[in-house]
C-alpha cells in the first residue's frame, strides 16, 4: 500500500543520511588525527568510540562534528598520547573553515568562538563517557596483521605488500560499523583476503581446514565485511548535513477525574426556646405574681432561720403560714 511505501522510503532516507554522517564523522577523525600526528591506534580508538556512541544515540540529536572532536580528544588520552585542548580546537577550526570554503586563519583563544568550541568539546566528551559507561577498552584488528601474514607467506617483499594493503583496508573499514558487528580477527582476515585479491597473491585456501579457520574466522562473516568495505568505495564523498532533531511527542493529558460526592450534612438543631420561670408567666395576673414573689421570699427567710435555730425556724414557719392564709 502507499502508506507502507512512504514509510519504507522515509526509513531508507533516514538510514542513508545516518550512513553519510557516520562516514563523514570517521573521516573527520582521521584528518584531525593526521594533523595532530597521532598514531593510527589513537584514530582507530576514536572511531570505535564514535560508532559505539551512535549505536545508542541519534545523529539528529548530537552533531557528528562535536562527537568526532570529543571522541578523538578522549581516545588520545586513553591511548596515552594526549593532546592539548587548544591544539584539538585549532585543528578542528582549520578543517571547518576549509569545509566552508573560507580562508583559513588561526583561532583566537580569547574569542567567543573558541569558548563555544571548548564547551562543545567538553560536553561531547562527557556524553561519550556517560553513554559508554567509562568502558573505553578497544581491541583493533591492526595488531593481528603481521602475525597472520608471516604465517601465510614466505617472501618478505610479498609479506610487506600484503600487510600494507591489508592495513589500508582495515583503516577504511573503520568508517563503517563492522567493528561493532564482528570480531577483530574476522576483520583482519577479510582485509588480508581483499589485499590478496588486489595483489593477486595466492593464499593456501585449498587446505583442510582453510587458513581463515585457523585464525578462528568465519567465511560468511568475512564476506559481509568485504561487502561493507566495497560498498563504501561506491559511495559519493561524504558531506556534512545538519539533520533536524526528531519532533518531541507530547504525552496525552490525563482525563480529569470526577470529584467525590460530598456526604449529606444534617441540618443544625434548632435552639431551644427560652423558658420562663412559672412565677414569670405572662398569662398570670399582676396580683398573683406579686403574691407568689412574697411567698418565695418568705420561704427563703424560713429556710435561713431554720438553719440558725429550731425556735427561729418555728417562728419563721408560723409567719410563713400566716402570710399564706392572708
Amino acid at each position: 500500500s502507499r502508506p507502507r511505501l512512504r514509510r519504507a522510503v522515509a526509513m531508507a532516507e533516514e538510514d542513508e543520511a545516518a550512513v553519510s554522517q557516520r562516514v563523514f564523522g570517521c573521516e573527520l577523525i582521521q584528518k584531525m588525527a593526521m594533523m595532530l600526528k597521532l598514531p593510527q591506534v589513537g584514530a582507530a580508538t576514536a572511531q570505535v568510540m564514535f560508532h559505539r556512541f551512535y549505536a545508542k544515540r541519534s545523529f539528529r540529536k548530537f552533531d557528528v562534528r562535536h562527537v568526532a572532536m570529543g571522541a578523538l580528544f578522549l581516545a588520545a588520552k586513553v591511548e596515552e598520547c594526549p593532546r592539548k585542548v587548544r591544539d584539538v580546537l585549532s585543528v578542528y577550526h582549520h578543517l571547518e573553515l576549509k569545509r566552508l570554503g573560507m580562508p583559513t586563519e588561526p583561532i583566537d583563544v580569547y574569542s567567543q568562538r573558541y569558548s563555544q568550541y571548548k564547551e562543545r568539546l567538553i560536553r561531547a566528551e562527557r556524553e561519550i563517557l556517560k553513554e559508554l559507561g567509562f568502558i573505553l577498552y578497544c581491541e583493533h584488528p591492526h595488531k593481528f596483521i603481521l602475525n597472520y601474514v608471516q604465517l601465510l607467506t614466505t617472501s618478505a617483499e610479498t609479506r610487506n605488500k600484503l600487510a600494507q594493503h591489508a592495513w589500508n583496508f582495515i583503516n577504511d573499514s573503520q568508517r563503517t560499523n563492522v567493528c561493532m558487528k564482528f570480531a577483530p580477527e574476522v576483520i583482519c582476515c577479510a582485509a588480508i583476503w581483499m589485499a590478496a585479491r588486489v595483489l593477486q597473491v595466492k593464499l593456501p585456501s585449498s587446505f583442510d581446514p582453510p587458513w581463515w579457520e585457523i585464525f578462528q574466522a568465519d567465511k560468511q562473516q568475512m564476506d559481509e565485511v568485504c561487502a561493507a568495505v566495497t560498498a563504501l568505495y561506491s559511495r559519493p564523498k561524504a558531506q556534512y548535513v545538519r539533520l533536524e532533531p526528531d519532533p518531541v511527542k507530547k504525552k496525552p493529558a490525563p482525563a480529569p477525574t470526577a470529584a467525590p460526592a460530598a456526604a449529606p450534612t444534617a441540618a443544625p438543631a434548632a435552639a431551644p426556646a427560652p423558658t420562663q420561670p412559672p412565677s414569670q408567666s405572662p398569662s398570670q395576673p399582676v396580683s398573683e405574681r406579686a403574691a407568689a414573689a412574697s411567698d418565695d421570699a418568705a420561704s427563703t427567710e424560713a429556710a435561713a432561720a431554720l438553719a440558725e435555730s429550731p425556735a427561729a425556724a418555728t417562728a419563721a414557719a408560723a409567719a410563713a403560714a400566716a402570710a399564706a392564709a392572708a
